[in-house]
């Protein structure tokens, strides 16, 4: 029998910086579960959205065009909803148009302040329109006691039109986590189905290379504009805190205040450092593990107990069946290392580390089984977006002498996860995003007032990588928190303070002294 291997960069790319990721793991309910059928065509699926729209008065945009909510549960809170109506190439305005889907909630304040916070969210193609309620509990609510707080989903996700789905992935997902195939088929697969997707953006006549980041920027300001704001404040996450580089360099004037959270700058090698990186945190986790005695004397040995069940889980993958899916997943070692992995974005998760970490190397995999089910779901990213702005901006400016330099040393066990070259290369090859400008992969220098967050366990956007922003960020102050994982203000009561004192006063660095209280998690 074949055993699946790495599924890691799929995994990346559903989550990818910062996408929403459930802060509690819980069974999932029949309805959280259920995936279209081959018959069913998801809401604002691409057959119905990708109609090229054109405008008489080219002159009016950018325009703000006030509609009903188009995402689940929009009522809790006061708020209008609209779309932003921006040229999908701005040189080219007689042409296509595309529209961004928009809420502001509006603040509880008699008096609010006149520069809302708008949340910029990770992805390159992620929705999280349908998870604005997790937003204002994470920090939402503290928000709009003083100012409005927008959010939107950028062009090319879910309720933009375009909509640049890739319908299919969910179900071909679950079908090669059933046959187990190998890393070289996997990638093979993913190569076809991706290439095919392309082939039909293209033909419906959506132009890839007003996908990027560059461009997301410009329609940040727009909207900004279209609202009337002469400057707003910026909290971003992931991909989220890219995108506000990329505003702070060309739209700088606009920006009172920016908050970047588990930074992902635009000089650096993402996938050369992908499997490095992932090694430090789990690093971080064992050396924190041995350094409190209460779980050192649980859980000694951890880093080589974590090899020796992905050894041994790939020797002996567990099958788990999903009755939702009609479908088996076999658990092993590369699955199981995958999920070790996503537990760093679930901040309540990362004590429970090295408690998943024996029961799997006793063969006990049940209670992370609702995590591993969440690898195949692949419908809350437009990878139509994903893999533009990746094959544009971050692809062709790796070196792979590089990226192979940077594996040198690693554990076996996360060479073979990692495997490289991702499928993301082989697709690039084809995409036609076209290739950024040379400076977008170059350092942002700004004097915007900048908060810049990093997580001591984060896997894919490391306490370097902010701390390396912040060092051409002129007024930026860098706060490291030693329990968080990928994204603190949103988890952490401490740094949503720090984070709400900046925004009030950003011109001084805020009290930080809540961190003092901080400190590794309580292992359990």
């Amino acid at each position: 029998m074949r055993r699946m291997q790495s599924i890691s960069l799929v995994l990346t790319a559903l989550i990818y910086f910062g996408g929403c990721v459930p802060t509690e793991i819980h069974a999932p309910t029949p309805t959280e579960s259920a995936q279209p059928t081959e018959t069913q065509t998801p809401t604002n699926s691409p057959t119905e959205v990708v109609t090229v729209e054109h405008s008489e008065d080219k002159s009016a945009y950018p325009v703000f065009e006030p509609v009903t909510c188009r995402f689940n549960d929009a009522y809790q809170y006061e708020m209008e909803c609209g779309y932003l109506i921006v040229p999908e190439d701005r040189a080219n305005p007689e042409g296509a148009t595309v529209k961004l889907h928009v809420v502001i909630i509006k603040s509880t304040s008699p008096d609010p302040k006149p520069d809302p916070v708008i949340y910029i969210s990770g992805g390159g193609g992620a929705n999280h329109l349908d998870n604005y309620l997790r937003y204002m509990r994470d920090g939402g609510t503290e928000i709009i006691k003083e100012r409005d707080y927008i959010m939107y989903n950028q062009r090319g996700a879910k309720y933009s039109v375009p909509y640049l789905f890739c319908p299919g992935q969910t179900r071909l997902n679950w079908r090669l986590a059933e046959e187990q195939v190998s890393a070289e088929e996997r990638k093979s697969s993913l190569v076809d189905f991706y290439m095919n997707c392309h082939d039909n953006l293209i033909a419906e006549g959506i132009d890839l290379e007003t996908y990027s980041t560059a461009t997301n920027a410009a329609d940040l300001n727009d909207l900004r504009i279209a609202l009337g704001y002469e400057q707003v404040n910026l909290y971003g996450t992931s991909y989220g805190t890219r995108l506000i580089l990329y505003t702070l360099r060309y739209f700088p004037e606009g920006v009172r205040s920016a908050i970047i959270d588990a930074v992902y700058p635009p000089q650096i090698n993402y996938h050369g450092q992908f499997a490095a990186n992932a090694v430090r945190a789990f690093e971080a986790i064992f050396d924190d593990c041995a350094a409190n005695p209460e779980c050192n004397a649980k859980y000694p040995n951890l880093e080589n107990v974590f090899y020796q069940a992905i050894d041994s889980l790939n020797a002996n993958p567990i099958p788990i069946s999903y009755e939702h899916a009609n479908a088996t997943m076999y658990i092993d070692g590369n699955v199981f290392l995958d999920t070790v992995y996503l537990l760093f974005y679930i901040v309540s998760q990362i004590p429970d580390i090295p408690q998943y970490i024996y029961e799997a190397s006793q063969g006990d995999v049940s209670r992370m089984e609702w995590l591993y089910s969440y690898h195949q779901e692949a419908d809350s990213i437009a990878y139509g977006v994903f893999h533009s702005f990746q094959c544009r901006e971050q692809l062709p400016f790796e070196d792979e002498s590089e990226s192979q330099a940077l594996r040198e040393g690693l554990p076996s066990q996360i060479l073979e996860w990692n495997s490289w070259p991702p499928h993301e290369v082989m697709v690039c090859e084809n995409w036609q995003s076209g290739i950024a400008d040379p400076i977008d992969h170059t350092p942002v220098a700004s004097d915007v007032p900048t908060l810049v967050f990093a997580g001591r366990y984060d896997p894919i956007t490391p306490p370097s990588w902010s701390q390396l922003a912040a060092e051409t960020l002129g007024r930026s102050y860098f706060y490291e928190f030693p329990a968080n994982g990928h994204g603190v203000m949103r988890d952490n009561l401490c740094g949503l303070d720090i984070g709400l004192q900046f925004i009030n006063d950003p011109m001084n660095e805020p009290d930080a002294s809540c961190l003092e209280q901080e400190s590794a998690p309580d292992f359990r």
